[in-house]
């Protein structure tokens, strides 16, 4: 040890915790503490130069040496950041002067701290604080501080750039200045939200309205958060973000959501005018069409009548194309169906053999092609079957101008499949055909050809959706020989094989040939308003064996029920003045009665046979009275 350094002092020196040197003025080495030697790999350097040791930072310390060996400089530190002896760590190196006595300087006390945590920390930080500013600068995002006691806002440039506030850096923004971009109703707003957050340690999020320097309108999301520690809440931090643009596209959208459900309340009132004035056309057609059909079809003196079948082709013409446009306007309809068990072999020749004799009457020759799989049993929908034959030979009636029709049902090998009959219709002529650039219309709603001609233009249509019901599709093709030609594809639960007539080879019951058991004998109350259907319908169920009890509406048929309670079934009109057969159907089942309520409309447009349904009603069948659809739907219903 260096006699210069008094023993007192030296014991004072060992026990610092640092690595801790003195030398002299030509800078060797007087004394140095273990800690030294550890960041140099020397164990001891009294005596030695340090110069000559370390020539590698001998400019770097001489500096700082001789600064500290100026008498005049008591305690002047200089601060080195660097390797020492190839060492990775940060060093903080300060030089003192060392003084024996108050006049001189004997030496230099250099002390050295390894800051190598505290200064990856920092890096760190300042990594994070870089990435973090440009984030919220990429992404327009304001932060903010207030702390209670300083008073003012420190706010980032993206803040002040949003709030339209002078960018002066580290500035403090004072509440007045913050408070004068707000609009009077956002500063009592923001006012309240300060209040809260500095009584309560909570999160608030708000939108304030500003006007910037350019009077242009700015709507800005600001939440804010209480700053507390343990003992008190001192300040509020929060965020910045501009939703201008947000809230005017929210805005839009909702507005054309308003405007789109205004448009869809106004397209489904009129589709609801739509559906009432094409009920009430229907209802009225309806009503004396099938008081005609009745009277022709139950008077032998007009049957006898040379104008017969033009009558009855013509009644049966209009109640068609009441179907058709009761499918169109209301086609939830068409899937509401009954699968019957019946070959599609039968159907068609039902349908062609009903039809024939109006077309002998135009000369038009039919032939008939049914192979015998076409005769197999299947489960199906045999009314669109029926409706789409029926629809197809009727435009080429019209439309077509031939002399020949072609309807050909075969089956269709595409695989095998015991459960499944592949089937095709062909329905084909030798008229003048579909020009081209109607093909492809042709099965639109409403769409005619020749404007000049008879026909809806929905029957087509009606074809193409109940062909799904068939499990397939319909398409025109051009006949290769001149003429039109329509291809309907089918896909058939088969149940079994059928005998000659295309019905099943199992023998049917007694107790189905007795079905018209159900009308003969039974007590029948009909209510109707209409003085010609009344007196036709109740002549057919008298024929048929029924006794009738006929009511001009609904509230005679009430009194005639309370009368008499022994009715087998009512028979009900929908329209019909003083009380309508919705209002007679719910209060005949309020009363008690168990028993079948058939609805017999001319209303088939409309919702209004399901409308009497939900009102408690067995089935509704449209007008004429049918006695075979009767003892169907009875059949149905007793089993």
């Amino acid at each position: 040890m260096n006699p210069s350094i008094d023993s007192e002092t030296t014991g004072l020196l060992v026990q610092a915790p640092v690595a801790l040197a003195v030398f002299d003025k030509q800078m060797r080495y007087l004394f140095h503490t273990a800690e030294w030697s550890q960041f140099f790999n020397e164990p001891d350097l009294l005596g030695q130069n340090h110069r000559e040791l370390f020539p590698e930072r001998s400019a770097e310390w001489d500096l700082h040496f001789r600064n500290a060996l100026i008498g005049k400089q008591y305690h002047a530190h200089a601060k080195i950041n660097g390797l020492i002896a190839n060492d990775t760590r940060v060093l903080d190196i300060d030089f003192s002067p060392w003084r024996l006595d108050d006049d001189a300087v004997s030496g230099v006390i250099v002390v050295i701290k390894d800051i190598s945590d505290e200064t990856l920390k920092d890096q760190a930080l300042a990594t994070l604080h870089r990435r973090f500013d440009r984030a919220t600068h990429a992404g327009r995002i304001g932060i903010f501080e207030y702390e209670f006691e300083r008073g003012g806002f420190f706010i980032n440039p993206v803040g002040m750039e949003l709030l339209d506030l002078s960018l002066m850096e580290f500035d403090q923004i004072d509440t007045a200045a913050l408070r004068s971009r707000m609009l009077p109703r956002s500063q009592t707003k923001f006012d309240h939200a300060i209040e809260r957050c500095r009584a309560f340690d909570s999160t608030i999020k708000l939108h304030l309205d500003i006007q910037t320097r350019d009077n242009r309108p700015r709507t800005l999301e600001v939440q804010l958060t209480s700053l507390s520690d343990a003992k008190r809440i001192y300040g509020i931090t929060g965020l910045i973000t501009d939703v201008t643009s947000e809230l005017a596209l929210s805005h839009e959208a909702e507005q054309a959501l308003l405007e789109s459900q205004a448009i869809s309340e106004e397209m489904q009132e009129q589709q609801e005018q739509q559906r009432r004035m094409f009920a009430v056309i229907g209802h009225e057609l309806r009503t004396p069409a099938a008081a005609l059909k009745m009277l022709i079809d139950t008077d032998p003196k007009l049957s006898e009548s040379e104008q017969f079948p033009t009558f009855q082709s013509t009644i049966e013409q209009l109640l068609a194309v009441l179907n058709e446009l009761r499918a169109v306007v209301q086609p939830q309809a068409r899937q509401n169906v009954t699968l019957k068990t019946q070959s599609p072999g039968q159907v068609v020749r039902e349908v062609v053999d009903a039809m024939s004799p109006g077309l002998e009457e135009l000369n038009l020759k039919v032939h008939l092609d049914i192979n015998r799989v076409s005769n197999h049993v299947c489960t199906f929908n045999t009314q669109a079957l029926r409706q789409i034959l029926s629809n197809l030979i009727r435009n080429v009636e019209i439309h077509s101008g031939a002399t020949e029709l072609w309807v050909k049902l075969h089956s269709v090998e595409m695989k095998r499949d015991n459960n499944r009959l592949w089937a095709q219709l062909v329905v084909s002529d030798n008229g003048r055909g579909i020009p081209p650039l109607h093909q492809e219309r042709i099965f639109q709603p409403f769409y005619r050809v020749d404007e000049s001609r008879e026909g809806s233009g929905i029957g087509l249509n009606l074809c193409q959706s109940l062909a799904g019901s068939l499990g397939g599709v319909i398409s025109y093709e051009d006949r290769s020989d001149g003429g039109a030609q329509f291809v309907l594809n089918m896909m058939l639960d088969r149940v079994e094989e059928a005998n000659s007539d295309g019905f099943s080879t199992e023998e049917t019951s007694p107790a189905q040939d007795k079905s018209a058991d159900h009308i003969a004998g039974k007590y029948i109350l009909l209510a109707e308003d209409n003085k010609t259907i009344q007196m036709v319908s109740k002549a057919i169920l008298m024929k048929a064996g029924a006794k009738v009890a006929v009511a001009d509406n609904g509230q005679d048929a009430l009194e005639m029920y309370s009368n008499n309670q022994l009715f087998d079934f009512v028979l009900t009109d929908i329209f019909m003045p003083v009380m309508d057969g919705y209002e007679l159907t719910g209060r005949l089942r309020d009363a008690g009665y168990d028993r079948p309520i058939i609805g017999i409309t001319a209303a088939t447009i409309g919702d209004e046979a399901d409308n009497l349904m939900a009102t408690g009603a067995s089935a509704v069948l449209a007008k004429p009275l049918d006695l075979q659809r009767l003892q169907g739907v009875l059949q149905t219903i007793f089993g």
